[in-house]
Formats: C-alpha cells, sequence, structure tokens
C-alpha cells in the first residue's frame, strides 16, 4: 500500500454555500436533489445543479485532487494524551473522521473498545493542527455513526460521490488520520447480514483490495476525483477491507441536518433481494430474478397501512426498477419521513400499484 504524506492543510476547493453549517457538499448526483439544509437555518439552499465530473489525467493527478479536496477535511480523535505528559502526538489517535458542514460537524465511526459513544463527549480532536473538545454528540441509532460538533468556522468540507458508480480496480484513497492519505483501489461489492433484512437496512458494503488498519476506522474513502464514497469501518482491532457506502449514510446526514437529530425511516417490513437469492424456491420467486420478495409485515406498520402482504414482491419504486446494482434499501435513500413511494408489486402473478406513506422511529 502506497502511503503519501499531507505536509500543509490546504481548503477544499469546492464550497457551496458561505453560512456557516451550511453543507459545503458539491452533489452531481441525483441521489440528493433537495440535500443543502443548515443546522442553524431551516432554510435549504438549491444545490441540485449537475456539475462536469472531474476525471484527473494520472494517477499522480488522483493523489494531488484527492489531498486538495479530502485531505482537509481529515481529523483524528484521540480518547486520552498519547503519553504522561499530556501531549497529542499525531499519528496516534484511535479513530478518525472528517466535517460534513463548515461549522464543525463531523462523522466518525466506532472503533472496536478503542472508540465507542459512550466515550465520544470525552474525546480531544486534532484538526489543522490545532486541538479541540467534544461539545456534542448525537449516535446513530443503529450505532454505525457517531456525530460530532467543535468550536470551529470555516472547516474545510468534503464532496461526495456515488459509490454505486465504482468499477472493480477503480483506485480509493482513504484519507486517514495525521493527514495521511492511503492508496488502495475497489475490489467489490458484498452483502452483509442475513438473506432477509428489515427494508431500511443497509446492506451492500465495498471492500478494498488491500487491508487498511483498522485504527483509521472513519476515515473518509474518496475516488479519484476526491469525492467522498464512504466511510472506513471496522469492528474490531487489526486490519479492515470494509468501507460503509455513502448510500447508507446519506439518510442520517439529511436527517441530522435537517432536524439536528437523527429520525430512521420505518418501512416495516423484511425482504429478501431475489438478485441475491440465487436458487431460491420458485414457489415464492415465481421467477422474478430481480425485486424485493416480502416477508414479515411489522403489525401498525406503513407496509400493513398501505395493504403489502407477505409474499408480495416489489418490482420498482417510483418508476426505478429494483436489481442487482441498486436493491430497495439503497432506492429507499432518496426518500425522507412522509414521502410517498409509488410501488409496482407482484401479488401471486398480478401486477399491482400501491402507494406507501414512509413513517419514522
Amino acid at each position: 500500500m502506497k502511503m503519501f504524506s499531507t505536509s500543509s492543510i490546504l481548503l477544499l476547493s469546492v464550497v457551496l454555500g458561505a453560512g456557516a453549517g451550511v453543507i459545503a457538499t458539491a452533489f452531481t448526483l441525483n441521489l440528493l436533489s433537495d440535500y443543502s439544509v443548515s443546522i442553524a437555518a431551516p432554510d435549504s439552499i438549491d444545490l441540485s445543479g449537475e456539475r462536469p465530473r472531474p476525471e484527473p489525467g494520472s494517477y499522480n493527478q488522483s493523489v494531488e485532487t484527492v489531498r486538495q479536496k479530502t485531505a482537509a477535511a481529515a481529523v483524528e480523535i484521540f480518547t486520552a494524551p498519547s503519553d504522561a505528559t499530556g501531549v497529542f502526538e499525531p499519528g496516534h489517535g484511535v479513530a478518525s473522521g472528517f466535517f460534513i458542514t463548515s461549522d464543525g460537524w463531523l462523522i466518525a465511526a466506532p472503533y472496536a473498545h478503542y472508540f465507542s459513544s459512550t466515550e465520544a463527549d470525552k474525546a480531544t480532536i486534532l484538526a489543522g493542527g490545532k486541538l479541540y473538545p467534544v461539545q456534542k454528540v448525537i449516535n446513530d441509532p443503529n450505532d454505525s455513526l457517531i456525530f460530532l460538533k467543535i468550536d470551529i468556522t470555516n472547516a474545510s468540507v468534503v464532496s461526495f460521490g456515488n459509490p454505486l458508480m465504482l468499477e472493480p480496480g477503480d483506485n480509493l484513497f482513504v484519507t486517514a488520520a495525521a493527514d495521511e492519505i492511503l492508496a488502495s483501489s475497489f475490489f467489490r461489492f458484498v452483502r452483509i447480514g442475513s438473506l432477509s433484512l428489515p427494508v431500511e437496512t443497509i446492506s451492500r458494503r465495498l471492500e478494498l483490495n488491500t487491508a487498511v488498519d483498522s485504527r483509521f476506522a472513519g476515515a473518509a474513502v474518496a475516488n479519484s476525483s476526491g469525492e467522498v464514497v464512504g466511510i472506513l469501518s471496522a469492528d474490531q482491532f487489526g486490519e479492515t477491507k470494509t468501507v460503509l457506502p455513502f448510500t447508507a449514510i446519506k439518510p442520517v446526514i439529511y436527517s441530522l441536518l435537517k432536524e439536528g437529530k437523527i429520525i430512521s425511516l420505518w418501512f416495516g417490513a423484511t425482504a429478501t433481494d431475489l438478485s441475491q437469492a440465487i436458487g431460491y424456491d420458485e414457489t415464492y420467486t415465481r421467477g422474478y430474478t430481480k425485486g424485493a420478495l416480502l416477508g414479515t409485515i411489522t403489525k401498525g406498520s406503513p407496509a400493513e397501512t398501505a395493504g403489502l402482504l407477505h409474499g408480495d414482491i416489489i418490482l420498482s419504486v417510483g418508476g426505478l426498477e429494483i436489481s442487482e446494482k441498486q436493491s430497495l434499501d439503497e432506492l429507499l435513500t432518496d426518500y425522507h419521513v412522509g414521502d410517498t413511494l409509488n410501488l409496482i408489486i407482484d401479488r401471486d402473478g398480478t401486477s399491482a400499484k400501491i402507494d406507501l406513506v414512509l413513517g419514522s422511529r
């Protein structure tokens, strides 16, 4: 694995919105067409305009692009000084993170017993060569993300990219603690958990070709254009190849920035992704190789209210087909609490349209 030291902190070259607290992400995807909100002010700022996707001409140019657009937003997290003298030595933190707002909100990930949500409020953040105490902590209910707030203005923030556009072998860069850029590449998509999962659970993960030290958990993982496509994830001590994709992070960030708290979507059913269910009993699949086969329907849930039944196969959401490239859980990341899903389903061989209003939990 190649490593590049970042000797100086550079300001992010793409900044949309000058107000403190505005999410300064240059979204070119239809992923977050209405996604720009401020914690301090409820008014949205339109960031839905498309912009050309920059394609660096060489590997060295990719490294420099990542250095300028992503490394500046990276932070290192300490739960205690590096030694008895009280010094916090760069490179000796227990986890990494990165800014998502200019007024000091940053995102991190738990790392085994070295950094957890229970000790996040006592953490010290090293950003731009300065130390900051944590002012506020908001935990993801699924315990996969931790949001921290520090007292800083004009922090550099990252731009986000679409992880579903990655191809095997594409360069990826982990902007780790101590201003280090770790070079790797995309190996494959993997699914976690059982075959049947709650519809709201994002099951897809990115897998790197090379392992990264788990102490860099929470680091931004960027593509060659300097766009963050995910966050490095680690469950135990050692090394990790797992990246939580931006598709999983996006709804949580949206909720935090718009509502000031994390509100989880509620669909209220379990589902099996038929593109992953090779050899599944055709009594249930009815010949479909794509779609979401519904299992348990939770009593009183949006799914039950909408009239969905055990054994229904959801084929599309809002006109977009469920496929191996974009599963039902990933399609839901474009929606928010209170939105109506226009579903096309198959019920016992008959096509039907069903509208479902997403709830919260």
